[in-house]
């Protein structure tokens, strides 16, 4: 695994909470959890398949939503810290590292594309399910692709930015 992974790890684990989260939400018995490892994935959680494809999409796509969440909380715990004159704090260096790495783990992964599109798909599945499937799939392919040029950090590093210019810190 690269470097990149040990990085982000404070957000893969995010990602995973956020999948329990929303399969104890819309009632998918979750059966294993791999917290974070150092191989590909760098963790997962193996679940019932939910009733409908848009319970599949809350599971799916919560990641996006709560790592986003949790990043901006730990972005805000960092505002105190900041110094607006000299070098940074060592608090608020960390804080602002591990906000990026919980914001750069809130990109779906591949799996998810697959489980909502499989869902999607389905014999049972609305038309305005699949309707929705398409973009929204199509979405988290791109987002995985972008992976490989860093989209998930950038996005990760925009959130902190968006927080501290929301707290009013003052950048020079």
């Amino acid at each position: 695994m690269s470097l990149l992974t040990y990085f982000t790890m404070p957000g893969v684990l995010v990602h995973q909470w956020s999948k329990i989260m929303c399969c104890k939400l819309t009632g998918a018995a979750v059966h294993e959890v791999c917290w974070f490892q150092l191989d590909s994935p760098a963790g997962y959680v193996v679940h019932d398949d939910p009733e409908s494809p848009w319970q599949q999409f809350v599971i799916g796509l919560a990641p996006i939503f709560l790592n986003t969440l949790v990043a901006m909380g730990v972005a805000a715990l960092a505002v105190p810290f900041h110094r607006p004159e000299g070098q940074p704090s060592v608090p608020f260096l960390m804080l602002v590292w591990v906000a990026v790495a919980v914001g750069a783990g809130g990109f779906p992964s591949l799996s998810d594309a697959e489980s909502m599109w499989e869902l999607a798909w389905s014999p049972e599945a609305s038309v305005l399910s699949r309707l929705v499937s398409v973009p929204v799939v199509g979405g988290v392919y791109l987002g995985a692709f972008l992976r490989y040029f860093w989209a998930d950090v950038a996005y990760g590093g925009a959130v902190v930015v968006l927080t501290f210019l929301l707290m009013g810190v003052p950048f020079k």
